[in-house]
């Protein structure tokens, strides 16, 4: 039950980025001139924690890559298991990372849903705007899944 009703996880996880310390000063997990990789790294060493699993996008892999470096020079292991998920799918050599092919469907019956909405007034200007930085993948996608749902 408390799984369904939290964000996040249970454990503490998180959207905010390491790199990304006036972020973190606004949300309060830093204060004052702290590096936010020296704070992460000292808390898995307080925790001792030696395995880190990682589950998002390339800067994600990125951070976890800095932490186990800067551990590494201090003498402690550090050991990162990376599961590549982004809806950009722009994660070379993998064919799908997990939420790309979700969140195109999802774009699809938004989008199905808001031409529905046109057939009521069709003088309406619709822009349809898909994230997906500079990969235009999750764009392509949504459009294709979308032309799926379009009856023949």
């Amino acid at each position: 039950d408390y799984l369904m009703k939290s964000s996040g996880s249970p454990i503490g996880s998180s959207r905010a980025r390491l790199t990304n310390a006036e972020h973190l000063k606004r949300i309060r997990v830093l204060r004052g001139k702290a590096d936010p990789f020296d704070v992460a790294a000292a808390q898995l060493k307080v925790d001792k924690i030696d395995v880190l699993h990682v589950i998002g996008s390339s800067s994600s892999h990125a951070a976890a890559a800095e932490l186990q470096a800067r551990l590494a020079a201090q003498g402690y292991p550090l050991q990162i298991v990376g599961l590549p998920k982004t809806i950009e799918n722009d994660m070379s050599p993998i064919g799908m990372t997990l939420g790309a092919q979700t969140a195109a469907t999802a774009g699809a019956v938004f989008f199905e849903n808001v031409v529905a909405e046109h057939n009521a007034n069709p003088r309406m200007l619709i822009i349809h705007e898909i994230k997906g930085r500079a990969a235009g993948w999750l764009a392509a996608r949504t459009a294709h899944a979308y032309r799926q749902r379009v009856p023949a």
